[in-house]
Order: C-alpha cells, then structure tokens, then sequence
C-alpha cells in the first residue's frame, strides 16, 4: 500500500507541475499578441518578442553606403603608408575598429592598386601600393615576357 500512495503523489505533483506550466504558456502567448497588437505587456510581467526581421539600419553591422566605405578605405590607406606591413587585426586596432568592418575597403584597395599584400591567410602584411589604378606592363608582367623570349628562341631554332 505505502507504494500506492507515493505513486499517486507523484502523479498529483506532475499533474500541479503540467498545469502549472500550461498556465505560464498560455500568459506568455497573452503576452506576446498584446505587446504584437500594441496594447504592451501585462504590468505583471515584461517580455520582449521581435516580430520579424529588424530593418538592416537597425541590425549591427548594417549596410554601409559606398561613401562610408570609401572614407574608411582612405582612412586604411593612410594608416598603411604610415605603418607598412601591419596585418588586418593590428590595422583595426590602430584605427579603433573591428577587423571585420576593414575587409571590404580593403578588397577595394587591393584592386585599385592602392595597397599590396604579402602573405597567406593570418600573415598577410599590408603596404601602400603603387597608388595608380593601373601597374606597370613590366611590373604586372614579369613571367610573360621570359615566357615571350623562351618562344623567340625556339622560333630562330627552326
């Protein structure tokens, strides 16, 4: 008998516990409906629900406009010429920025030439670059040109 009655305790407890717990969801969903309709939240209990996405203005690290980028890749450009070979994590440290926030003006400085890079992946280094838009034909070259002068040589052999 003593059996039956821990079991029917047990049982009791689960069924407060089950009911208990029914009740919290369905005020949380209350909760939710009011403060989604704009009548807020229950002045018992304060809940925060996002509904949606928030706009990307409002999100960290929105979506910069092209000028935001543009005046952080001179800001980049001149920390590099008076720092040559700093790696990212060092340049952002330098400016007071995330590392994260650098890689695209970044990209952007690497393909106009602006800033060239040594290293792989962690060890890249970053230098002022030859700041035109355009290399050299000799310089952009090199392999071409001993490519060019091997099939010269082949050319007189025949």
């Amino acid at each position: 008998m003593p059996q039956s009655t821990i079991d029917s305790d047990i049982r009791s407890r689960i069924d407060t516990f089950v009911n208990e717990l029914t009740a919290l969801v369905k005020q949380s969903a209350l909760d939710s409906v009011r403060l989604v309709l704009g009548e807020g939240p229950t002045p018992a209990r304060r809940m925060t629900v996002t509904v949606g996405r928030p706009a990307k203005s409002a999100m960290k690290g929105g979506k910069r406009t092209p000028e935001q980028v543009q005046a952080d890749a001179e800001r980049i450009a001149s920390y590099v010429r008076q720092h040559p070979g700093q790696r990212l994590e060092q340049i952002a440290a330098g400016l007071g920025t995330a590392s994260q926030d650098l890689k695209l003006p970044v990209i952007k400085l690497l393909a106009s030439k602006t800033l060239r890079k040594t290293g792989e992946k962690r060890g890249t280094a970053y230098f002022a670059g030859g700041g035109g838009a355009v290399a050299t034909k000799a310089a952009a070259t090199p392999k071409a040109t001993a490519k060019t002068k091997a099939k010269r040589g082949k050319r007189k052999k025949k």
